[in-house]
């Protein structure tokens, strides 16, 4: 399930770059993510949810918030976790950028054999999310398990 989760963390990246690029005004943005950003925790079989986020988004050529919302619920993913895993998915792209990811020299499977994704998961569960120096944390963390 921590991968289905990495993977909403991206979909609601990608989702919510075209939202930005697209908005004429950022404030009125944010206030609409937040009116429709609303976890849908009804029992929505996660199958079924992904179907309609599919179709909703093939029918409007847009990022529903939405139905992202009952993708959400139907993960059982909260507001907490959503924010932890994109601030921690932010911050591996930046690390991986850092390391040489456009030159070709980063190490996407670390010494015991794990993607950095899956060290990201576990880095992000231990920390507190509050911290005031929660985006410096992760990329500690995360260098600190980088293989030399």
């Amino acid at each position: 399930m921590e991968q289905v989760v990495l993977e909403l963390i991206d979909i609601w990246h990608f989702g919510l770059s075209i939202l930005l690029v697209s908005a004429k005004n950022n404030d009125e943005l944010a206030a609409q993510i937040e009116a429709d950003l609303v976890i849908d925790a009804s029992g929505a079989d996660f199958r079924e949810a992904v179907e309609v986020f599919a179709e909703k988004t093939l029918a409007t050529k847009s990022f529903s918030v939405a139905s992202f919302g009952v993708l959400m619920g139907a993960a059982g993913l909260t507001f907490e976790q959503l924010y932890a895993s994109y601030v921690g998915k932010n911050v591996l792209n930046f690390f991986r950028q850092d390391k040489g990811y456009k030159e070709g020299n980063y190490i996407k499977n670390w010494d015991d054999g794990r993607e950095d994704n899956e060290h990201l998961a576990e880095i992000v569960q231990q920390l507190d999310t509050s911290r005031a120096d929660f985006r410096d944390a992760v990329y500690n963390a995360l260098d600190s398990r980088y293989p030399k």
